[in-house]
This record gives structure tokens, C-alpha cells and sequence, in this order.
């Protein structure tokens, strides 16, 4: 048995790994109490939501409307959910980000994501929604 500890490299790489198993998909964070929402898409959407969620708890988010509304109705008001994955298929040249930007265009056109009951603000939901 290797005790050693693990190198940045391989840290980095086993990570690396476990978000190519992950599913990318279109997230939402939605206040239940208003049904206003924060559109968005990742390779890792989990990831995405906890990550929103912490920068939630810890008065930091990027969006002052959705923080404003996290603070006055607090955690229990909001859910975070993937609300639809890329399908992953086993075929030659099969890029799930090139099938996540057509998940994305598709959310878009749904929701209209940079009007008033959205918390995003412009249609860019993976890169600056804010």
C-alpha cells in the first residue's frame, strides 16, 4: 500500500476526471415564494448551485436582486435545481458542451431570462448572468 500524498497534478487530475463523469446540464436557483429565477448552465451544474448557495450564505452573490430576496426571506425561500442534463451518446465526436450551448439557446427562448422575473439580466447565463 502507497501512503504518499497525492500531487497537485494528480489532485488536479482525478478532479478533472470526476467532472467528465459529471453531467452538464441547465440549473435554476428559484424562489418559491416569488417564482423568480437565476437561469444558468454548466459542465458541472452541481458544482454551480453549490456554489451560488455559498456565496448565498455568506452575503457575496453577484446578483443584488437575488441576494436582497435571499436575506429578507431567507435559505428555506429557495431551491436549487438542475432542471434538465445533456444526454450523454456514445457516438464518434459527441461534445457535450456543443450540446449544452443548444440546451442553453432552448432555456433562453423558454424563460427569457433577462426579464423581470428572472434574476439574471442579460441572455449570457453561463458566462456573466449578472
Amino acid at each position: 500500500m502507497n501512503n504518499r500524498k497525492e500531487s497537485r497534478k494528480e489532485i488536479a487530475r482525478n478532479y478533472q476526471l470526476q467532472a467528465e463523469e459529471k453531467e452538464a446540464g441547465i440549473y435554476v436557483v428559484r424562489n418559491t415564494r416569488t417564482g423568480r429565477v437565476l437561469l444558468g448552465s454548466s459542465l458541472n451544474p452541481e458544482s454551480k448551485l453549490n456554489a451560488h448557495r455559498a456565496m448565498l450564505r455568506f452575503h457575496s452573490h453577484q446578483s443584488a436582486a437575488l441576494q436582497q430576496d435571499w436575506d429578507a426571506l431567507g435559505e428555506a425561500a429557495f431551491e436549487f435545481v438542475v432542471v434538465e442534463t445533456v444526454k450523454r451518446r456514445a457516438e464518434p465526436g459527441f461534445n457535450p458542451e456543443a450540446e449544452l450551448k443548444r440546451l442553453e439557446a432552448a432555456w433562453i427562448a423558454r424563460c427569457r431570462p433577462f426579464e423581470e422575473r428572472c434574476y439574471n439580466r442579460n441572455e449570457r447565463i453561463r458566462t456573466n448572468p449578472f
